[in-house]
């Protein structure tokens, strides 16, 4: 019994120390160390270990909990995010069975044909904010403005905080895709210090439910999984949609339980989870 204690105190602290590492190498866009810096501890808690980019954690956490429900005699685990990044290293090591990215992966994560990228479904980003936020929209000119730090207020009384993530988070990339000049100004508030800058999801989610005033880019989808009383603010003048790419990642040899997972989750008796967040199902293989 302490042995399996001592395993899995290290598996949540290695997981959070290689999380850390695979967000600074996100943001400086470094390539990954030769001693393997996002390797996870080969000691695991369960029998299906699920791990990756924070965004798809609020789906793939409803998917699991539908699938323990059917297979109850299988142990599966979802730490917090590691990150894109750290899920590809992560399932090439072996320590990861299933990852989960939020972003195309690029030709090198790919080249050496170790993963098969499993597309899951299109997931809406979405500008949030805080409750006391009674706005109904909020202009794109405005946006702008308030991520160049011209201070604009929700009211009288209520100032407006911009709240930012990393320049490599897919929610970044995907708005740079739809209007590069909000993307810029995103982009030079961060670099000024304008504005908090929050490395995960769940950060965001946190922040924007504890700071009145607050305003960030989230997943829709994890706002209506976990049911979230925040705001969603419509951009007037936008430049269209944000949405960025979800997908399952997932060894070419991979053991039959990690492939009864993956046909699980593509199977249209899960339709439904995806529709109650908002998430467009990819085409199934």
């Amino acid at each position: 019994m302490g042995y399996r204690w001592t395993g899995l105190v290290c598996w949540v602290v290695a997981v959070w120390v290689s999380g850390l590492a695979c967000q600074n190498a996100e943001v400086s866009e470094r390539p990954p160390s030769e001693e393997g810096e996002c390797r996870l501890a080969m000691e695991r808690p369960a029998s299906l270990v699920v791990a990756g980019s924070g965004s798809n954690l609020a789906l793939m956490e409803a998917l699991v909990e539908r699938y323990r429900e059917e297979n109850p005699w299988e142990e599966v685990w979802i730490p917090e995010s590691i990150g894109t990044r750290g899920a590809v290293r992560a399932v090439k090591d072996g320590a990861v069975d299933v990852g989960l990215a939020s972003r195309p992966l690029r030709e090198e994560e790919l080249g050496d044909g170790v993963l098969v990228a499993i597309p899951l479904a299109q997931s809406p980003v979405v500008l949030a904010a805080h409750p006391s936020v009674k706005a109904v929209d909020v202009s794109r000119s405005d946006l702008i403005k308030l991520y160049q730090g011209e201070d604009p207020r929700w009211s009288e009384k209520l100032r407006a905080i911009p709240l930012l993530r990393e320049s490599g988070d897919s929610g970044n990339l995907a708005i740079s895709r739809i209007d590069p000049e909000l993307f810029k100004a995103m982009e030079r508030a961060r670099s000024l210090r304008l504005g908090a800058v929050l490395h995960t999801d769940q950060e965001m989610r946190d922040t924007l439910l504890k700071l009145p005033g607050a305003c960030g880019f989230i997943d829709e989808g994890i706002l209506k999984l976990e049911r979230l009383p925040l705001v969603v603010l419509p951009i007037r003048d936008g430049r269209g949609e944000v949405s960025k790419q979800l997908l399952m990642l997932a060894r070419r040899d991979r053991s039959d339980n990690v492939q009864n997972f993956v046909e699980f989750v593509n199977a249209p008796a899960q339709d439904d989870i995806f529709e109650r967040g908002g998430y467009r199902r990819a085409a199934r293989p």
